[in-house]
């Protein structure tokens, strides 16, 4: 071997190519639990679920965002109900009925409204909009709050048809880049700040509310109460879920400690209960809460479901069924009632 061909050969395995996760197939939103066709595992997956939400509750409809589409499903059967065919940035929903979908082309930026799962048409966001605008979106009463890069969010005035310009809140560096935004009916806004939860009522700090912990996943309750995950003392794992009144202090009303348990992601429903996944020693689950802080339901994963972990995944909760988002492996449910599986 001369030198051109040991220097060639150290560059091959130096800068070979990584291992990147294979692309899987988009399953139906309506394919069971045992399906003949076999999904293809991912490489890899993450520890923990912060990113907004792929799934939006709507009564006994869930609404399930992908990067090509925006389709509604019964969650009773896991049957599509209707299909949208655009490339929708971020959803959130307002008390429960109402969904905005955010979506950005090459023009300027829109919101579509959805009573139902029909939308009127699309609502102009004002002022100007970038490619790094609409990751974050959340309704509060009569507003929408859209992300401006990850500095700055955006409020604006909901009418019928129109969005109109309501200022805007620049956002300071602890609070760049959380994910987690929660509105509430009465119009405002909760956003969680390490060790607090702070309300935003139009473009205005209202106050800061302290908890006893670092906050992961914040979602709302029932009755000016929130439901709240926690980081343990070490920063390593999300170790146990509360719920609290939406007050000076943050009372803790009930707490699930999971001992062994890593919490990946929390969701509450429009009623103000709770689902967890979570993964132990046994494997993963997902336990239903009520609005109290009652465990209601505890329901373990198939192993056909996991494949290389749920780290990516998502839970979403209606009145009858908990709905699990697999991402690649599919859309899967368990009724609440029975802890039996949706087929």
């Amino acid at each position: 071997m001369n030198r051109r061909e040991f220097l060639w050969t150290i560059g091959v395995v130096g800068c070979g190519a990584k291992v990147t996760p294979r692309a899987a197939p988009r399953p139906r939103a309506d394919a069971a639990v045992g399906s003949a066709s076999r999904p293809i595992t991912d490489d890899w997956s993450s520890q923990y679920q912060l990113a907004p939400s792929s799934l939006v509750v709507q009564g006994l409809t869930v609404a399930r965002v992908t990067p090509t589409e925006l389709a509604f499903v019964d969650s009773t059967t896991l049957k599509r109900v209707a299909v949208v065919t655009t490339a929708y940035r971020s959803t959130c929903s307002a008390a429960g009925s109402t969904l905005f979908a955010f979506a950005r082309a090459n023009g300027p930026c829109t919101v579509d409204r959805f009573d139902g799962t029909v939308s009127p048409g699309p609502m102009l966001l004002p002022g100007t909009c970038t490619s790094e605008d609409g990751y974050r979106l959340a309704a509060a009463g009569s507003s929408l709050f859209v992300s401006r890069g990850d500095d700055a969010l955006r409020v604006c005035r909901i009418s019928s048809s129109t969005l109109d310009d309501d200022g805007l809140i620049h956002l300071e560096d602890r609070a760049r880049g959380v994910k987690q935004l929660v509105g509430l009916a009465d119009g405002r806004l909760l956003m969680p700040v390490r060790r607090v939860v702070r309300e935003f009522r139009g473009a205005n700090v209202q106050r800061d509310f302290q908890a006893t912990a670092r906050i992961a996943h914040l979602c709302a309750g029932a009755a000016s109460r929130i439901w709240y995950s926690a980081w343990d003392d070490t920063g390593d794992r999300i170790a146990r879920v509360m719920l609290a009144k939406l007050e000076p202090g943050l009372a803790t009303l009930a707490t699930l400690a999971t001992l062994a348990a890593r919490i990946v992601h929390l969701a509450s429903s429009p009623d103000g209960a709770a689902a967890v996944l979570a993964v132990d020693e046994a494997g993963w689950l997902i336990v239903v809460l009520d609005d109290a802080g009652r465990e209601r339901r505890r329901i373990r994963v198939p192993e056909q479901v996991v494949a290389n972990g749920l780290g990516d995944a998502f839970v979403g909760l209606t009145a009858t069924t908990v709905v699990l988002d697999a991402r690649s492996r599919g859309l899967f449910g368990w009724s609440v009632a029975t802890g039996a599986s949706v087929e």
